[in-house]
């Protein structure tokens, strides 16, 4: 027998997700949320907003530089949509890849029943 099953079973397996595209999804999401929370019909500094969500840590108290209504815009407005729209797009993720990864067993169970018997010699 020849070592062409091992390979043919080695291009079957998918493939790891390495660390670099980990963070560089993390880093992708971190930005879109600061950005979502910066941006609207009310320019926010980037810097204020990242100072408000560290003052909703209990025990830290940093001076923001927003005015009462920036902040309350930021905290009950803006942050509540972001984290919506984090939560959402975290489950269509998951529901996709539930799919896809149903259909490829599908395919694989398909490939195994269809694939002709090695005869016997």
């Amino acid at each position: 027998m020849s070592g062409t099953g091992t390979a043919v079973r080695a291009a079957v397996l998918p493939a790891r997700l390495s660390l670099r595209w980990l963070v560089a999804g993390v880093v992708a999401v971190v930005v879109a949320a600061l950005a979502g929370l910066a941006i609207g019909p009310v320019a926010i500094n980037p810097l204020g907003v990242v100072a408000e969500l560290l003052n909703l840590i209990p025990g830290v108290d940093i001076h923001t530089g927003l005015s009462g209504s920036e902040a309350a815009i930021v905290t009950q407005l803006r942050l509540p949509r972001v984290a919506l729209g984090l939560l959402v797009g975290a489950m269509l993720a998951l529901a996709v890849a539930s799919v896809v990864l149903a259909l490829w067993q599908h395919r694989r169970q398909y490939a195994r029943a269809a694939a002709p018997e090695e005869p016997d010699f």
